[in-house]
């Protein structure tokens, strides 16, 4: 008797084993399809606000980059560009921009999941993007994995997208920083 009870109790803890994995695959399941329910459309309206900003963007053949630094201020704003100082802008590589233009068009770029951080944007980074009078600006925030979309050429004005978050593009974005910024530290210290 006491052998059968040691054999179900056996049986018992691997079938608990096995429902915890069928879980965790349901789980790792559901994140998956909702990181990739996303569609284009949703990659116009919540990243870039409108169809026009994303052409302006795709169609960028002039691309600068500028390190940015937070202006800790009485009313500072970070999620307004004027809040920074801004390093000289540096002219960017068609292979960078390119790869940029390409990541930042695709849905599974971003973590579309109804979740907030508790991170205080930083932008750290911020690439401007020219196309005839359009101009476009994408600001980077490594701390919280955030990125701005900005119209136009106003420092004043706050982003149009309230910030996506471009986890599952961070070692992509880090490593076209990595690139123009050499001989920066910070940039050079991030993983």
């Amino acid at each position: 008797m006491s052998s059968s009870v040691s054999f179900l109790t056996r049986v018992l803890k691997k079938l608990r084993i096995i429902c915890v994995f069928c879980l965790g695959l349901l789980l790792f399941g559901g994140f998956i399809f909702l990181r990739s329910s996303a569609s284009h459309d949703d990659v116009v309206q919540k990243v870039f606000g409108n169809q026009q900003v994303l052409d302006a963007f795709v169609n960028s053949r002039q691309v600068t980059v500028q390190r940015l630094h937070l202006r800790r201020q009485e009313n500072f704003n970070p999620g307004v560009l004027a809040s920074y100082d801004h390093d000289q802008a540096v002219s960017v590589a068609p292979a960078q921009f390119e790869k940029m233009q390409h990541l930042l068009q695709q849905p599974s770029s971003y973590d579309w999941g109804p979740y907030a951080k508790s991170c205080i944007v930083d932008y750290g980074v911020m690439f401007t993007f020219r196309s005839g009078p359009r101009t476009v600006r994408v600001a980077l925030c490594f701390n919280c994995n955030w990125l701005g979309i900005f119209d136009g050429a106003d420092g004043k004005s706050g982003n149009i997208n309230s910030e996506m978050d471009f986890d599952p593009i961070r070692r992509e974005l880090i490593s076209i920083a990595k690139k123009i910024y050499r001989s920066d530290s910070v940039i050079q210290a991030l993983k």
